[in-house]
């Protein structure tokens, strides 16, 4: 069974599966690169990429708008029986999808909640003109006809199931738990340590955690917000007293490898994003035993968290309600291992080797194997 997939660039995560999805023993799998790296991203060492591969080459004329001219010729010469195209904002997997319906080519669409709130590299000014450039970009869904809707996560589902009429399934992301599973955990720190991962920016509600931090540090001084990441909103802490930047340990940015020893030696790990459309920091945090303090904002968290059982959800932008569940763990640390063994437990089903096998079955089932 020969799967192609086409995608913007080798995510760690995406990376995981693929690398995993390769060993499946009945699929050939085939991955199309459209970019090395997108905007906005620090990383510069990334996962090893173990299955077979393409970068194909890429003309950019703005931030956001780039061709990939030997795309279609590359597909065309591994001839896939699947095609699962990831995005539909790119203009080269706009072709494939209208070229796969006119070929009668078997094809799959996979991806997130169409839309992102609160972009910090938004690709037009106007709203109007988001909406109708979204509009016109989802009308393969519609009229092309993939043979299947794969969203990330319910929220997309519904959002698809509102666009394409054939059948749209919940496929969300997979990568390597393994570093974050090896963690071991033992008795909460004292002070204990919140951590935050990720940009220091709005749509990563940074500026929330801040002023929660600022509550609760008039009120208790056993605890750390430890944080991970960089970003414009880093000098929202000048503005404040030196009581809360006290209660503040900045890290900096941390490479991939460096992440899960950042995260061991962490006690909670605190998510306060307004809006993702899947939120990877969630699964890592659960996968290393750590309870989640998370927004309803991100995706992951309402797929993954369990109130009061692996973690605890607020409603985005709710300071009080963030700095509330802080200080629920600030006032029972003994539930800190609890919670976060059972919040490891519930990560489990999203490893890459279970979404190999998935995403294996299901393009076998659209092959009629």
């Amino acid at each position: 069974m020969k799967i192609a997939i086409v995608t913007n660039y080798p995510s760690y995560h995406q990376v995981d599966l693929f690398n995993a999805l390769a060993l499946e023993p009945d699929v050939d799998l085939q991955v199309f690169y459209l970019r090395k790296m997108t905007p906005g991203r620090q990383w510069t060492e990334l996962r090893k990429v173990e299955h077979r591969h393409e970068f194909i080459r890429e003309i950019r004329w703005h931030r956001h708008f780039y061709l990939n001219p030997g795309l279609t010729a590359a597909v065309d010469r591994f001839s896939p029986d699947v095609l699962i195209i990831t995005q539909y904002a790119s203009l080269g997997m706009q072709w494939l999808m209208y070229r796969s319906a006119i070929k009668g080519q078997t094809w799959v669409y996979w991806s997130e909640t169409p839309g992102v709130k609160f972009s910090e590299l938004p690709i037009f000014g106007s709203n109007t003109l988001r909406l109708l450039a979204r509009r016109l970009a989802l009308l393969p869904l519609r009229i092309a006809r993939p043979r299947a809707v794969w969203g990330i996560g319910r929220r997309a589902v519904e959002a698809y199931t509102c666009v394409s009429a054939v059948p749209c399934e919940n496929v969300p992301y997979y990568s390597d738990q393994s570093e974050f599973r090896a963690i071991k955990r033992g008795m909460p720190n004292s002070p204990l340590r919140f951590l935050y991962a990720g940009k220091l920016n709005h749509r990563k509600g940074f500026d929330l955690l801040v002023q929660a931090v600022e509550r609760l540090s008039s009120l208790r001084s056993d605890f750390q917000a430890v944080v991970i990441g960089d970003g414009p909103e880093r000098e929202l802490l000048e503005h404040y007293d030196e009581r809360t930047r006290a209660r503040f340990s900045f890290r900096g940015f941390r490479e991939l490898a460096e992440v899960p020893g950042e995260f061991a030696a962490a006690d909670v790990l605190i998510y306060p994003s307004r809006y993702d459309g899947w939120g990877m920091g969630v699964v890592e945090g659960m996968a290393s035993a750590m309870p989640v303090i998370a927004s309803r904002g991100a995706t992951s968290a309402c797929e993954l968290l369990s109130h009061e059982k692996t973690g605890l959800l607020f409603d985005p932008g709710d300071v009080d309600a963030l700095a509330g569940c802080m200080l629920r763990f600030l006032d029972h640390p003994e539930d800190v291992l609890e919670m976060g063994e059972r919040a490891r437990q519930a990560a489990a089903a999203l490893s890459a080797s279970e979404g190999a096998s998935a995403i294996a079955q299901r393009a076998r089932g659209i092959m009629g194997l």
